[in-house]
């Protein structure tokens, strides 16, 4: 490598620094603003109550590809927030792994492919989630955990959230509310590690 392409890396590096905070938070308005856009196929946005622990996961470096800020289910009781986290690389192995155009040989090569990086997705997850519970003291059915939903996705939610609910709609409403206070503390957490990184 020459000097001067040298000085010119030390450049961007030293300029990199400095800008970094305008840039993170050009970052998270680009992916606040993305957020807000989205719509699903019933043609609903990202609900309003989750919006900003969407972007924060997104910014962290967890892409998502669903969300419920909860709600009470008439007749079943509540159901808690959930975000589902899906690395990118494994949408297209996905769709083929999900169609009938593979042989078993292919099929275990692109899910040897996917694996590793959907590891680094899931201990960075769970990385997050014990410095987040490192200091932070709730009841077990209140803390975030991580579940499976779909291969190489996993849905980050309440452990209560498959639990048998209280059965007055105020019961119900409170439980919901705590759940979806933890979740909102995790999102803060999450944005707070992303600009003081």
């Amino acid at each position: 490598m020459n000097n001067d392409l040298i000085e010119e890396k030390q450049k961007t590096i030293q300029t990199a620094s400095l800008e970094a905070p305008a840039q993170k938070e050009e970052r998270w308005q680009k992916n606040r603003d993305r957020i807000n856009r989205i719509v699903d196929e019933n043609g609903d946005p990202v609900d309003k109550g989750i919006r900003e622990v969407v972007t924060a996961f997104n910014v962290n470096g967890f892409p998502t590809t669903g969300s419920c800020q909860g709600h009470i289910e008439s007749g079943l009781g509540s159901s808690g927030p959930w975000i589902d986290v899906q690395t990118p690389e494994s949408e297209e192995g996905l769709a083929l792994l999900e169609s009938n155009a593979l042989n078993d040989v292919d099929r275990k090569e692109i899910e040897a492919e996917l694996e590793p990086n959907y590891r680094k997705y899931l201990a960075s997850m769970v990385q997050a989630l014990s410095n987040f519970y490192e200091t932070r003291h709730v009841p077990f059915e209140q803390q975030l955990s991580i579940q499976g939903s779909r291969p190489f996705s996993f849905r980050v939610q309440n452990n209560g959230s498959g639990l048998p609910q209280a059965k007055s709609a105020e019961e119900q409403q409170k439980k919901l509310r705590i759940y979806q206070t933890e979740l909102l503390a995790f999102g803060e957490f999450l944005k707070e590690r992303y600009f003081n990184s």
